[in-house]
């Protein structure tokens, strides 16, 4: 059929009902225009998150320490298994 066709540099668009002819590269652009608005929020707020979290994240061995020396043993079930806190 349209085999000695040369392969176009347009690709269409409907935009109420029009027809509109944008070279590939213009809607490749587009559409990576249209991902980074949607990801960067996400980054940037991921970005924040860890920044929060490196200042004021307190680790468990400082939770252990604060309960002194006299905190004794206890068992606990953790993620489907019984373990003794120590």
């Amino acid at each position: 059929m349209n085999q000695g066709r040369q392969r176009s540099a347009f690709v269409t668009s409907d935009l109420d009902s029009f027809i509109v002819l944008i070279p590939i590269a213009e809607a490749a652009m587009k559409a990576l225009e249209t991902f980074a608005i949607y990801v960067t929020p996400f980054l940037i707020l991921g970005a924040i998150a860890k920044h929060l979290l490196k200042r004021y994240a307190v680790d468990l061995a400082d939770v252990h320490s604060q309960a002194g020396q006299t905190r004794r043993a206890r068992r606990l079930f953790l993620l489907g298994g019984w373990r003794t806190e120590k």
